[in-house]
C-alpha cells in the first residue's frame, strides 16, 4: 500500500505598518520576485480606487457581509476604522494555500498583532514603515482620502510605530524602493531555511 505524501506546509508573511508606508506594492513585488510565494488579497469595504490594481490587492463586500464575516471568526485579523473602511484578511483562504505547501504573504493592519499571534501563532510578522511626514506628504498625494481618514490614519501611525518591535523584523521603506524589496527577499529566503 502505497501512503500519499503531503507537501509541507508552507509558511505565512505579514506586514504590517502604517498607511501609505508601500504594504501593498511591496507585498505584491515580493510574490513576484521570491519563487513560490503567493500575495494574498484582503476583504474591505473601502470603495476602490480605481487603480488596475485595485482587483489584485483587495476583495470587496459590503459592511454587512463583513461585520458577518468578523462574527463568524472568519478572518485572521481585521480591523474596523472610524471612517468608513474595514480590512480583513480571510483565514480560509490562507489555510487553502499554506496546506499545498505554498508560502503566501499578506497585508495586515495596524493594531491587530494581537489577533495574528493568536490566529496565526508560526506567521513571520514584518514591520514597514518611513517617518511621520513622508506617510502624511504620500496620503496626501494620493488624493482619496479625507481629511478626517488623513487624520485618523495618521493617529494610528503614531501608535503602529510604538508596536513596530513586537514584530519580528522592521524594513524602512524611504529609500529606493528596490531597497525595501531586497530586504523583504532576503527574510523570506532566510525564514524558509
Amino acid at each position: 500500500m502505497s501512503v500519499e505524501s503531503r507537501p509541507p506546509r508552507g509558511r505565512l508573511f505579514l506586514i504590517g505598518g502604517p498607511s501609505a508606508v508601500g504594504k501593498t506594492t511591496l507585498s505584491i513585488a515580493l510574490a513576484e520576485a521570491v519563487d513560490n510565494l503567493e500575495f494574498l488579497s484582503r476583504y474591505t469595504t473601502r470603495r476602490p480606487r480605481g487603480a488596475p490594481t485595485d482587483a489584485v490587492e483587495y476583495r470587496p463586500i459590503s459592511q454587512a457581509l463583513f461585520d458577518q464575516y468578523a462574527a463568524e471568526e472568519r478572518f485572521i485579523e481585521y480591523r474596523n476604522y472610524d471612517f468608513g473602511m474595514s480590512y480583513g484578511l480571510d483565514r480560509e483562504t490562507v489555510d487553502r494555500y499554506l496546506s499545498k505547501g505554498s508560502d503566501c504573504v499578506a497585508v495586515i493592519n495596524i493594531g491587530t498583532l494581537d489577533q495574528v499571534r493568536r490566529n496565526a501563532p508560526d506567521a513571520v510578522t514584518i514591520f514597514l514603515y518611513v517617518d511621520l511626514p513622508v506617510i502624511e506628504q504620500r496620503m496626501r498625494e494620493r488624493g482619496d482620502h479625507t481629511e478626517e481618514q488623513i487624520t485618523e490614519r495618521l493617529a494610528n501611525a503614531r501608535l503602529g510605530l510604538a508596536e513596530a518591535e513586537q514584530y519580528d523584523y522592521v524594513v524602512r521603506n524611504d529609500g529606493a524602493i528596490e531597497d525595501a524589496l531586497d530586504e523583504l527577499a532576503k527574510i523570506v529566503v532566510s525564514s524558509r531555511q
